[in-house]
């Protein structure tokens, strides 16, 4: 019976394996100027991921940023098509989630507005929530009431909701307004990705009818911008 069980729990443990493994008709069809997948180097990521997700982020973002973008935030900033970092939220063994590698990212761009000095004086976790404050001058007067009264993290997300109610969403620049079209770029490419495709193709009854009324508010948000764009009064 003991043998009975182990053989079993055995097969459980290598078929846990085997699903754990990426398929390889995950993997996004190369569009034209792709970057093809570097599957070495993209294991190779993987491993020291998960290795520098048991110390800090920083480290996490200073390998990425070497490994990925060749220490060059633009790189990263830019509308690319780095098929090999993309290819990061494809892997079931890649520990720490997409979201964050982008954040971590997001938040290593940062430093180039506080500045070194500011931007080390802080601990990661209070750059990260200066992230979602858009106007400068706003977070580097927030980063450096952080330094100076010693914020707790709690204390400075206060202040940015303080901050945050107290305007209409901050001032808008060229810049971002260029980012929220990046964003909206990176969206469409990964849910026009053909494992996501395949995963909406296969949703049905509720959540389906959900997502496509969603898709069809958000359609409709995008025409009006389209409109206000090829208007005469907007030239």
């Amino acid at each position: 019976m003991t043998v009975a069980i182990m053989t079993t729990a055995s097969k459980r443990s290598k078929k846990a394996k085997a699903k754990s493994q990426p398929s390889a008709e995950s993997a996004p069809a190369p569009g034209a100027g792709a970057i093809e997948i570097d599957q070495s180097l993209l294991t190779k990521a993987v491993a020291e991921i998960n290795q520098l997700h048991r110390g800090k982020c920083e480290a996490i973002g200073r390998y990425l940023l070497k490994t990925f973008f060749k220490n060059d935030l633009s790189l990263y900033r830019a509308p690319s098509d780095n098929r090999t970092f993309f290819a990061l939220q494809m892997r079931k063994d890649l520990e720490v989630p997409y979201s964050t590698l982008c954040m971590i990212l997001n938040t290593m761009a940062q430093r180039e507005v506080l500045g070194e000095d500011l931007a080390d004086a802080l601990d990661f976790s209070h750059q990260t929530r200066l992230v979602s404050v858009r106007n400068q001058e706003r977070k580097l007067e927030l980063a450096q009431r952080a330094v100076d009264e010693e914020w707790t993290v709690k204390q400075l997300d206060e202040a940015i909701r303080g901050t945050k109610k107290g305007s209409a969403g901050g001032s808008v620049t060229p810049a971002r307004v260029n980012s929220c079209f990046m964003k909206l770029d990176g969206v469409v490419k990964s849910l026009r990705d053909k494992s996501m495709t395949k995963y909406l193709s296969e949703i049905d009854g509720k959540k389906r009818k959900d997502l496509a009324k969603k898709i069809e508010r958000d359609i409709k948000e995008l025409q009006k911008l389209q409109d206000l764009l090829a208007s005469p009064e907007a030239k």
